[in-house]
């Protein structure tokens, strides 16, 4: 998804990374920050969601970061000409 988020800019590709956030739209049914802020309070009341807390906190990290490495890797390369005189 990042590769095609590129273009945008900084501004564009944290503005989408932020509304995946808040409300997945079926995009990336990985992506549900709001439910992984329940679970952290589940946490702390039962220790059993512990294990379920950190493997979607991975899941998250993850996602989130294949989206800003396709950022990356969709801008290309700076393609500066060196010009001696």
């Amino acid at each position: 998804m990042g590769w095609l988020i590129g273009p945008w800019g900084n501004l564009g590709v944290w503005i989408f990374a932020a509304s995946i956030s808040v409300r997945s739209f079926g995009l990336a049914p990985g992506i549900d920050v709001p439910w992984l802020c329940r679970l952290l309070l589940d946490t702390f009341q039962n220790s059993r969601y512990l294990g379920s807390f950190f493997t979607s906190l991975v899941t998250h990290a993850f996602l989130f970061g294949s989206l800003i490495i396709g950022v990356r890797l969709s801008r290309g390369r700076d393609r500066t000409i060196l010009h001696i005189k």
